[in-house]
Parts: C-alpha cells; structure tokens; sequence
C-alpha cells in the first residue's frame, strides 16, 4: 500500500522592508557608516606638561594640511614671550597670528571658520587661552562680593563657573571649522593645553586632565573627536654587541588608564604612537576610510 504524498507548506513570503526615508522632518538622514571619509578633520585635544613637546607635534600639522590639501597650516600662540611660544618651531616656517584681546579673538573665530587659505588651525594653547583672556572677561562681571583676592585678579568660584561656560562655548564655535558643509573651508584643529591634576579632599590623586576651568576639564572630552597627551615612554634597546642601554623617547598616547582623560571616537589610532600628525593621518586614518564601508554585520 502506497503512502499519501503530503504537499509541503507553502513557504510565507518574506515581509517587504520598505526603503529608507531620505529626509524626516525636512532633515536629511545620514548614515554613521561613512562618517569617516576624505572630508574627515582632526578635531584634536593635546595635553601634557610644560616642555613635553606640545607645540612641536603641533607644528606636524602644517606638513600634514600642506600634503593632503596643498594649504598650510594657522598657529594662534598665546604665550607671553616673543613669537607667543613658537620659538622652539621656528625651522617650521609657520603663519601665525596673535591676537591681543579677547575682542579680537572673538573676531578671529568667525573669519576662520569662512576662510579658504588654511588647512589648518592650532590654538597654543587653551590654557593660556584662559588666563590672557577668559579670566579677565569672567572678572568684568560684578561679583557677590568683592573680596581683596578677587580685585587682585584671582577669580572665585563663580566666576570658574564662567569661565567654563566661555571656554565650552568658544570651543565649540572653533570646532565648526572642521564639520564646515563646504569641503574647501574645513579644517583640521589641534587645542593644545597643560594638564592639571584632580585630587580628592583627602589629597589623593583621581584624575589628570586638561588645564581648562570648572567643568570643561573633564568636558573637553566630549567637545573634541581625540584627546590625548604626550608620555615619556622608557624602553630597552640593544647594539649590535648585545649591549642593553634604556631609551626614552615622547610618544602620543590616547590609552585610558584609569587616570587621564583620554580616546579617539574615530577608532583608529594605537593607543600610543609617534607624535607626528602627518605620519598619524596616513598611517591610521586614511587607510581606515579608504577601507569597504562598515556594515551592521561588520561592526
């Protein structure tokens, strides 16, 4: 006796995924997959103590702005001294501009972020930044009371309250020179600044961070793609007799300790390297947007 054939169940068709809007709300959709791309800009915190080579990876901008989009590169150096600190970077042959004021300065911000000629924008540094400008900006602001520090020019706590808030919202006004919507007047951006150490009331070390007032020592991680600093990095090398001697050389790091602020949104560069911007830009940054785009699989 033969068994009955039984016909398989049909197979539902698969549900039709209708296609992705182009704009909501009269906004254009984008997608973060391609984010990184040719038109991509350093936005970039660099902190480390005095003398630890801040203002000369800076300098590597210029070659960098100069090779990728035939520009050079603008520093804006705030020290006391002649040339506001780029003596150590004469042999650069860089422009720079010193402003006097913070008048100035705020005039400054917006001719930059329309300007064409340069590729790149150094601001040496943040931290000078403040003291040159922001404090006696935050000082022209009637206190609640006027104690003999405060009319010898140290600020209170109110006014570091006023100073992060001026310095979060000039950072932010400079980061538009790298998200700029035309191509020709974007940017890369390198903040240099001190760093300061964060202690607890019973003295005990929490945190090294950018010397910024209030709040923005710790939000400069949240205002700019790469935070890092300059460490000196102890290493053994041998010749060619075997002889083991200690090296130490400057490296840029953006590895997280547990006690510096520190990270690159872009995830693409070591956790340490050579403090060179150029040679980052092409070892790390440009091979990973030249790659096949990410996919939701992929990440």
């Amino acid at each position: 006796m033969s068994t009955p054939r039984v016909s398989p169940a049909p197979v539902p068709a698969s549900p039709q995924v209708p296609a992705s809007p182009q704009r909501i709300g009269g906004l254009s959709i984008r997608q973060t997959s391609v984010l990184l791309n040719e038109n991509t800009r350093y936005a970039l915190m660099l902190y480390a103590p005095a003398k630890f080579g801040k203002t000369t990876m800076a300098a590597t901008l210029d070659e960098l702005t100069r090779k990728q989009l035939n520009k050079p590169t603008l520093f804006i150096p705030l020290e006391a001294s002649d040339g506001g600190g780029t003596m150590s970077v004469r042999a650069h042959n860089l422009a720079y501009v010193i402003p006097e004021t913070y008048d100035e300065m705020q005039k400054l911000i917006p001719a930059l972020i329309e300007d064409t000629t340069f590729g790149g924008i150094v601001l040496d540094s943040g931290s000078e930044y403040v003291d040159r400008f922001v404090k006696p900006y935050a000082l022209r602001f009637p206190p609640k009371d006027q104690t003999p520090t405060r009319i010898a020019g140290v600020p209170e706590r109110s006014d570091y309250q006023t100073m992060g808030e001026r310095v979060r919202q000039d950072f932010n006004r400079l980061m538009a020179v790298t998200k700029h919507p035309d191509p020709n007047k974007r940017k890369h951006l390198v903040v240099t600044a001190l760093e300061k150490e964060r202690t607890d009331s019973r003295g005990n070390l929490t945190g090294i961070v950018p010397d910024l007032p209030g709040a923005m020592a710790l939000a400069s991680a949240a205002v700019f793609q790469t935070v890092g600093s300059i460490r000196i990095v102890n290493t053994v090398v041998k010749d060619e007799q075997g002889k083991a001697s200690r090296v130490s050389a400057r490296m840029f790091s953006i590895a997280p300790d547990g006690i510096r602020i520190a990270g690159d949104r872009m995830n693409v560069l070591p956790e340490m390297c050579a403090p060179n911007l150029c040679e980052m830009w092409y070892t790390y940054v440009v091979p990973a947007f030249s790659a096949e785009p990410l996919t939701g699989e992929s990440r």
